[in-house]
């Protein structure tokens, strides 16, 4: 968690992730200790962002259904816990589930 003087959360610092992760995000190179808003410059103004506050500052899980912001046509199931002084975000491709839905 990153926070302003004032203590409000202004950004999330991303630590880790699996080779699952990463193949979601074809297009890009994750590296640890960068801000999520760096790899994603619209983030605080997109659910991820909101969902990962939330659950940081409720410490209630959130999950919720999107499109990829990398791949277009690619769903993911994006499921967020606090843990310690931040949160775990575990991302699920569920592109095909969606297709047979409809």
């Amino acid at each position: 968690v990153v926070r302003d003087g004032a203590g409000a959360i202004v950004d999330f610092r991303l630590k880790l992730f699996n080779a699952a992760t990463a193949a979601l995000w074809p297009r890009s190179t994750l590296q640890p200790g960068e801000l999520f808003t760096h790899r994603f410059p619209k983030g605080r103004e997109e659910e991820d962002f909101r969902m990962m506050k939330l659950a940081f500052e409720t410490g209630e899980p959130q999950r919720y259904v999107r499109e990829s912001p990398s791949v277009p046509g690619q769903y993911v199931d994006i499921a967020v816990n606090r843990f310690n002084d931040g949160v775990i975000v575990a991302i699920t491709d569920v592109t095909a589930v969606r297709r047979n839905q409809q």
